[in-house]
């Protein structure tokens, strides 16, 4: 399936303002991904014991679900604009296969690329080598439209309470046409229930005197500003690197990553079910840097 061009911007943007993306809550469960490391390495064996979590402000109880029981959602979001024509566009197809090939069969996995509009070339599918194909097909051409991309990702709804959805989102530059801004991004990511990994090819120094390079400069550096901060607020992180050939190598390091987070999972106590959720995860009798969520909307009921 390939939905592409301003009818699928349109589809989306009607679509924000009837179901927009929405933050994980099944029978007023919340499920929350968290990463715990020290020095720089995964901390595992960790029991629920020791993570205190604050829901707006009140102390949950909480359980851990074992991994062997949730299933990845991987949601490929691909910068294909003009700028990533001919050998990038190999080297990013390839990180793509080196993530589909990581990948258990029970795993799933979507594919979105963009360049003047988002493009939706396979839904969340289990069928890992159909995603493959759909990668070794596309092409590379037009302007950035970065955040329209990144919200087309935000929109694929996870298929079960067991599957826990990953964006993995590469950019190797500004967002020069896209309809969204960051802020109405930023909102819709709290809605959402993803976990958004960025990896940002390392932007090279405007030349001196080239004022329309040194615009874009500064349209990039506001955009990964933002792509930081939208990583961050939903338990993900931004990795830069620094060539393309590098970019199946921070893919791969996402994967290692997912495969060592916790999932919390509690029933929200104390505190009123709709709204903005003001989320605080704490270790206790362990040390480790923790990473998760730190807060998330439940829309008011219709």
């Amino acid at each position: 399936m390939i939905v592409t061009g301003p009818a699928l911007v349109a589809s989306l943007l009607v679509g924000a303002g009837q179901t927009p993306p929405r933050f994980e809550v099944a029978v007023q469960v919340v499920h929350l991904d968290v990463f715990v490391s020290r020095g720089g390495r995964p901390v595992s064996e960790l029991s629920a014991a020791n993570f205190a979590v604050n829901d707006n402000g009140v102390r949950q109880q909480v359980r851990l679900v074992e991994r062997s029981q949730v299933v990845a959602a991987v949601v490929l979001v691909l910068d294909t604009s003009a700028s990533v024509a001919g050998e990038p566009l190999r080297e990013l197809r390839a990180a793509g296969h080196a993530i589909l090939g990581r990948l258990s069969p029970e795993d799933q996995a979507a594919l979105i690329t963009f360049d003047f509009s988002p493009h939706l070339h396979v839904d969340l599918t289990s069928d890992l080598p159909s995603v493959g194909r759909a990668l070794d097909a596309v092409t590379a051409q037009g302007s950035t439209v970065l955040y329209d991309g990144l919200y087309a990702g935000l929109t694929l709804p996870p298929s079960g309470t067991r599957v826990r959805p990953i964006i993995v989102l590469f950019t190797d530059g500004e967002d020069n046409r896209s309809w969204l801004g960051p802020e109405q991004l930023l909102e819709h990511a709290m809605r959402s229930s993803a976990v958004v990994q960025v990896v940002g090819l390392k932007e090279p120094p405007p030349r001196r005197g080239e004022r329309g390079l040194a615009n874009a400069s500064n349209r990039s550096t506001r955009a990964r500003r933002w792509l930081r901060r939208i990583a961050g607020e939903t338990g993900g992180q931004y990795r830069e690197a620094e060539s393309i050939k590098q970019v199946r190598d921070a893919f791969l390091s996402i994967l290692d990553e997912m495969g060592t987070r916790y999932v919390l999972a509690f029933e929200p106590t104390g505190v009123e079910r709709e709204g903005v959720h003001e989320l605080e995860v704490r270790l206790e009798n362990a040390k480790g840097n923790v990473r998760a969520r730190r807060r998330y909307v439940i829309p008011a009921s219709p």
